[in-house]
């Protein structure tokens, strides 16, 4: 029993301090710069696109490295970065960003952040950050879409 006692208080103390008050993962800021990063390891920086606000689901963001509008298909795209996202202002956590080459097969990469960070009946503005296993499909940083609708 002498010896139990302060084993207990060393394994006690152990996982105290271990412990955190706070459960919540911290975020590192996501850059403020244009998104950029690589796309099926060809450089990539997002210069156009378009989003779509489904209901109050979801919003649909499709960037590209080409000028691109609501008048473009986005099937026309030679590179593009996607991510479907909660259609709500804040951190979106365990999103799936896809990366797109013309004639390749597209690369879905889980664990990806998106901060959505204010949204108006015509823009979505917002940061993301997500990067593949490999170096070969990676970008950070911010997007400003217009919102396309059906006419």
């Amino acid at each position: 029993m002498r010896k139990f006692f302060p084993l207990a208080i060393l394994v006690i103390s152990f996982f105290t301090a271990c412990s955190s008050d706070n459960d919540e993962e911290v975020i590192e800021p996501i850059s403020e710069q244009t998104l950029s990063g690589f796309v099926h390891g060809d450089p990539f920086l997002a210069t156009g696109g378009m989003s779509s606000i489904n209901g109050n689901e979801s919003i649909s963001i499709n960037l590209t490295n080409t000028v691109a509008d609501c008048s473009t298909n986005i099937l026309d795209f030679v590179y593009s970065v996607s991510a479907d996202v909660p259609n709500r202002i804040g951190f979106h956590r365990n999103v799936i960003v896809v990366f797109s080459r013309e004639n390749e097969t597209p690369l879905n990469v889980l664990n990806s952040i998106v901060e959505i960070t204010e949204i108006t009946e015509t823009q979505v503005m917002g940061k993301i950050r997500s990067e593949s296993l490999t170096e070969d499909n990676m970008v950070e940083g911010a997007f400003v879409l217009n919102v396309c609708t059906d006419q």
